[in-house]
């Protein structure tokens, strides 16, 4: 299972000199205690998560607090993705088979009773608009954009 660890970051710079690479720490630079960082279950980082908390803590975009309460939600989303086995990077070319989209799915489905109520408006209303109406055009675009949520939440859902 995925966790966060809180690191002690001490920045470096890299230089090559002659095909040699060396690091050497940058005393001008802020060193941050306790950066928040994602590691997958086999201990490797997530990369691209973690880049992305340092940066906004170095670069002074979100407080260490707001990036360690960011890298939680990502947490989730990490262990979402380990426990059936997807790959963040990947996008099918169904948009149903999206890991991020099957992840909403799974708060989404909590909305089902406010999409019945807003189905059963629509229905309403379609009734009595005129064929051809903005109104009408509106309400069926409306009514295409809740059978295509039932249609996602459906597929996520009966795996």
């Amino acid at each position: 299972m995925p966790t966060v660890e809180h690191i002690h970051f001490s920045p470096h710079d890299l230089s090559v000199k002659d095909r040699l690479i060396t690091y050497s720490l940058n005393s001008s630079r802020v060193v941050i205690e306790g950066l928040p960082q994602i590691f997958w279950e086999d201990g490797l980082p997530w990369r691209e998560a973690n880049l992305w908390a340092m940066e906004r803590v170095t670069n002074g975009e979100a407080l260490l607090k707001t990036v360690s309460s960011n890298l939680n939600g990502l947490l989730n989303y990490a262990k979402f993705l380990e426990s059936r086995g997807l790959q963040w990077f990947e996008f099918p070319s169904r948009k149903a088979d999206r890991c991020l989209v099957q992840y909403r799915v799974l708060y989404d489905s909590e909305r089902l009773g406010t999409v019945d109520d807003l189905e059963h408006v629509l229905k309403e209303r379609l009734a009595i608009a005129q064929d051809g109406s903005p109104l009408m055009e509106s309400l069926m675009a409306q009514q295409r954009s809740v059978e295509s949520f039932r249609r996602v939440v459906g597929s996520v859902n009966e795996r």
